[in-house]
C-alpha cells in the first residue's frame, strides 16, 4: 500500500491512494494523513483523491470520520473523483454533509 501526500503552493494537502480501504490498509492510510496534518501549519483544504479507490468499508468511513474530528472544522476536506460505488457508500452514510464531494 502507497499512500502519497503533497502539499501545494496554496497550503493544501492532497492525499492519493489505490485500493479498498478496508481492515487491511484504513489504519495505514489514516496515520499517513495524521503525520501530514501535525507536520503542516495552517491547512486550507484536504483533498483526498478518490479516483483509484475501488471499495470503502466501515473501517474506512471511520478514519474519514477522525480525520474530520481531528481537523475541527479548521480546514475543508474535499473527496474528489470519487468511484460511483464508493461514491453511493458515502452518500447513503451520509459523509456527503460534511465532506466537500467533487
Amino acid at each position: 500500500m502507497s499512500v502519497s501526500v503533497k502539499k501545494d503552493f496554496e497550503n493544501n494537502l492532497l492525499v492519493q491512494y489505490e485500493g479498498k480501504l478496508d481492515i487491511d490498509n484504513s489504519a495505514e492510510y489514516g496515520m499517513a494523513i495524521n503525520d501530514a496534518i501535525d507536520e503542516t501549519d495552517n491547512i486550507n483544504a484536504l483533498i483526498l483523491d478518490f479516483s483509484k479507490i475501488t471499495y470503502i468499508a466501515s473501517i474506512g468511513l471511520r478514519v474519514l470520520l477522525e480525520i474530520y474530528q481531528k481537523l475541527n472544522k479548521a480546514c475543508e476536506i474535499r473527496i474528489i473523483k470519487a468511484q460511483p460505488q464508493v461514491l453511493d457508500v458515502i452518500k447513503m452514510t451520509g459523509f456527503d454533509k460534511f465532506l466537500k464531494i467533487i
